[in-house]
This record gives C-alpha cells, sequence and structure tokens, in this order.
C-alpha cells in the first residue's frame, strides 16, 4: 500500500515537500537523472511516487545518458565501475562517494573527506558510504543491485518524512484556557448582540400574525353585515352557547364568535350544536355545545400572547355547571379579541333561564348601548354615523399574563362561543394597556405587543395603535355616532 494514501490532504502537502527536498538532491548532479529500473520493473520507491501522484517523471531516458553525466562536475566513474557501466547506468543514480575520484588523484582524499563537489546535506555521503570500496563493486552484479543502498536510504528518507507528517497529522490542535475565555466573550458578545434583533424578528411576524386574524374577523364581520343586514349580536350572556337552530340577531344566544363561523369557512364547527329544535334544549345539543366549547380554533388568539389550545375553565354557569345549553367542560377555547361594546359600559348579566329567554324575557336595555356589539344587539353600516373609517370594530383584549391559562381571570373564563361577557366584549371608557403581571382588568381594550395594539375598524382596515393613545380619542373610537369630530387614529 502507498505510504502516502494514509495521510490528509495537508499531510500529503508535508510529504509532497520532503519528497521534493529528495527530488532535488537526486538531481542536483544532473538534470537528466531519472529513476529507472533494472531489468524494466520499477523500483519501489518509483512505484510509491506515483501511486502517490507526487511523482515528477522526467523526460530523459537514463540509459542514452552517459553516467559521468550524471555526476558532479570532476568526478568520474572509477575504473572497476566502468566494467559494470551497461548494466547499472540504468539507473541513473548517484554512485558512492567512494567510487568516484578526481581527474587529479591528488585531490582525492581531500574531495572525499570534505564531500567536495557534494552537498553537505547529501543524505548518502555518510562514512558508511565512504566504506564502499571498489572491490564491493562486484555485488552490483552478483547479489546486491548497484541502487539498493541508494533505494534504501531513499525510502528510510521517505519513511522518516512520512513518519514526521503523520506525527503532526495525528496531533490535536487544542486551545489555551485564554483563547477559550476568548471566544467564549466573543460568542456572549454577538449572542447579546444578535438576540434583541431577533426577538424584535420574531415579535414583528407574530404582529403580523395577530394583524391577519384580526383582518379577517373584520371581513366576516362586513359578510354577515352583508347577508344578514347587521353586524352579528353579542349573545344573551355567559350562561348561553351558541345555537345553530336559532339563526342570527337578537335570537341568537352565542356571541359575536359563533356568529361570524359561517363566514370563516367553519360551517362544520357552526353546526355542532344544532338538535333541530329552536325553542328547546335537547341531549343532542347539549352534547353538541361541549364539543363547540372544547374545539381548538385558530385564528381567534394571538400569537405574542399564546397558543390555540384550550384552557381551564373553573368558573360555573347554568343549572349543568357551564351552560344552559350545553355540558360542562374541563377545558374550553378561548378568544384574545373583543368587539367593540361602546364608550359606556352597558352591564350585562348572565342572562334569562330557558323559559324566559324563548319567549324574550329577562334582558338587559341597550338605551346607553353605542357600540358595535352588545347582548342581542343589531347594529348595521347606516348606524355608525361617525364614520366608519374612526370607529373601532374588534381589537386585542388586555390579560394578566398570570392567568392566560388558569381561567382565573374573570375576562377570560369562558369558551369563546358564550354570549356577552366581558371574555368577547370591550370598552373604551379606560385606556388600552399592555398585559401586566399581578393586574386584572376584564374592561378594557390592550394585548401582549409591545408598544400598541391592533385594531379592526368599521371599514375593514386594521392599524396599530399605542399604548399612550389620547385617552378621549381612544373614548369617541369607541362610540359609533356620538357626532364628535375627532383626528384619525393613524
Amino acid at each position: 500500500m502507498c505510504i502516502l494514501s494514509r495521510f490528509s490532504v495537508e499531510g500529503r502537502n508535508r510529504f509532497e515537500e520532503e519528497v521534493d527536498q529528495i527530488l532535488v538532491i537526486i538531481r542536483r548532479g544532473s538534470a537528466d537523472c531519472q529513476m529507472a529500473s533494472l531489468d524494466g520493473s520499477r523500483c519501489a520507491i518509483q512505484r510509491e511516487f506515483e501511486a502517490s501522484g507526487f511523482y515528477r517523471r522526467l523526460s530523459v531516458d537514463a540509459g542514452t545518458t552517459p553516467i559521468a553525466s550524471a555526476f558532479p562536475s570532476g568526478f568520474e566513474p572509477s575504473p572497476e565501475r566502468r566494467e559494470t557501466d551497461s548494466r547499472c547506468s540504468a539507473f541513473g543514480l548517484w554512485w558512492p562517494v567512494n567510487l568516484f575520484q578526481r581527474s587529479s588523484p591528488s585531490a582525492k582524499d581531500s574531495a572525499i573527506t570534505k564531500n567536495e563537489g557534494f552537498p553537505l546535506d547529501f543524505p548518502f555521503a555518510s562514512n558508511r558510504m565512504r566504506r564502499y570500496t571498489p572491490q564491493s563493486d562486484a555485488q552490483c552484479s552478483v547479489s546486491i543491485p548497484c541502487s539498493n543502498w541508494l533505494k534504501g536510504s531513499i525510502m528510510h528518507r521517505l519513511r522518516m518524512a512520512a513518519a514526521r507528517v503523520s506525527k503532526r497529522s495525528s496531533m490535536r490542535s487544542a486551545f489555551t484556557l485564554v483563547e477559550l475565555l476568548v471566544v467564549i466573550a466573543i460568542i456572549g458578545i454577538l449572542v447579546g448582540l444578535l438576540l434583541p434583533a431577533v426577538q424584535a424578528a420574531r415579535e414583528a411576524a407574530r404582529r403580523m400574525q395577530c394583524s391577519n386574524n384580526l383582518k379577517q374577523i373584520a371581513l366576516a364581520f362586513h359578510n354577515h353585515e352583508s347577508a344578514v343586514g347587521y353586524f352579528p349580536s353579542g349573545g344573551w350572556g355567559w350562561w348561553w352557547i351558541g345555537d345553530a337552530d336559532r339563526k342570527s340577531g337578537q335570537n341568537q344566544p352565542g356571541a359575536w364568535t359563533y356568529s361570524i363561523l359561517p363566514f370563516m369557512e367553519q360551517v362544520a364547527l357552526y353546526q355542532l350544536p344544532s338538535d333541530g329544535q329552536p325553542n328547546a334544549i335537547l341531549t343532542a345539543q347539549l352534547a353538541g355545545g361541549a364539543k363547540l366549547a372544547e374545539t381548538r380554533v385558530p385564528g381567534f388568539t394571538c400569537p405574542s400572547r399564546r397558543s390555540s389550545l384550550p384552557a381551564n375553565r373553573v368558573i360555573g354557569g347554568g343549572s349543568n355547571g357551564h351552560a344552559w345549553n350545553a355540558d360542562p367542560v374541563a377545558k374550553a377555547n378561548r378568544t384574545d379579541y373583543a368587539a367593540n361594546g361602546g364608550s359606556v359600559k352597558v352591564f350585562w348579566g348572565n342572562g334569562p333561564d330557558p323559559t324566559a329567554a324563548f319567549s324574550g324575557q329577562g334582558f338587559i336595555s341597550l338605551a346607553n348601548f353605542n357600540g358595535i356589539c352588545a347582548q342581542r344587539s343589531n347594529v348595521r353600516f347606516s348606524d355608525i354615523r361617525d364614520g366608519t373609517s374612526l370607529t373601532y370594530l374588534v381589537g386585542d383584549k388586555y390579560l394578566n399574563p398570570d392567568q392566560y391559562v388558569t381561567g382565573f381571570d374573570y375576562g377570560d373564563d369562558h369558551s369563546m362561543f358564550i354570549g356577552d361577557d366581558f371574555d368577547i366584549h370591550r370598552w373604551t371608557d379606560e385606556p388600552p394597556m399592555m398585559d401586566r403581571p399581578g393586574v386584572a382588568s376584564f374592561w378594557r381594550f390592550g394585548s401582549n405587543h409591545p408598544g400598541t395594539f391592533n385594531m379592526s375598524f368599521c371599514d375593514g382596515s386594521v392599524r396599530t395603535i399605542a399604548y399612550t393613545v389620547e385617552a378621549n380619542i381612544h373614548l369617541l373610537s369607541g362610540n359609533r355616532a356620538d357626532g364628535i369630530a375627532i383626528k384619525d387614529n393613524d
């Protein structure tokens, strides 16, 4: 196996430098020197070179080059060597030093002693090589080829180079403690610089998704108004959940979140509580109402705040502990958006019992209602006299971050499909506020977005509004028909 095959690319490069040094030594005597072979077989060194791709084959055939031309000026083969010239010259290699002699015999000893004519680092001009005698030259034609000593020396040199390269290649680089601390410090600085930017980018994406949710809700409101003639109502109260058999408007016990489902491609979900009896509550409606309350509905939660997974429900309701027309559930879906209840709070109550409700009795008065949604409301576009682009429709609602999933926030303790409640309506008589741990506020708008919250307007647009919005502007934006001119909320 080629000794070079064990090295990496870097190791081979270093090995190549070692080989080049050897080739320089070999070629220093004559540019025509070529590693040939006796009797046509390539020597081991040449095979190693060719197998590794490092061998540079010379263009001159050693057999056509006089052996004398392969040596330093002033040297020539000894007379004894001439007899074997025809056999050994095929190697084109340097002979041992003491087999050469100067033209002037008197200079022979000093030349050999000082290695005159040879480079001092010539690896074969060693004492061992000098001990060769003309008589030992007979070995060339007997038992030891002429190049064996040279081949062995070169292979030794190659093995030593390979060992050095292998040792360097196998050594693993290690960091000093100072270098490691510097790297850790640099990484910490980069993380400190990049983390806020990454968080800001992620929040921007979440804010955009939240804005898109409100856009879809606003379009559903518009489609509902176009199809039915008025915006969806706020339902009957928090002891009631949606009922597909009771259609829309004042007769619908469910909230606006339930009434717009058919306009958000959720017809199957809308049909769950149906039992075919609008003035009765059968087992099918109870089971369907519970399923409706538990179903996860994307598009009604803010991604900056929480997922759309159902959260705990801990507050009881009607005679069965949840709602008059639904079985009890341990967890219920939630919404992070609330419709505009107006600039004046209209307290709703939990809604009447089924007997009273089915006969149209027991509901609150809407005399002071000036928003878009309330208990049994039926607001039309024509009722928004202050301008649809200046009147709130649906926006982010404030929540206590400590109670996002516990169900202990009274503004977030029921299914999103129950009737008129803090869960689905908010008012503008208090300024908006960003979610604050430990602070409960059940009727204001707000969000978990830093700096601003999202609000859709009655014209279908969605805008970001700062928490620092002027209180009077915020108040008037909740009133659909106060007749007071205000500037654009942008």
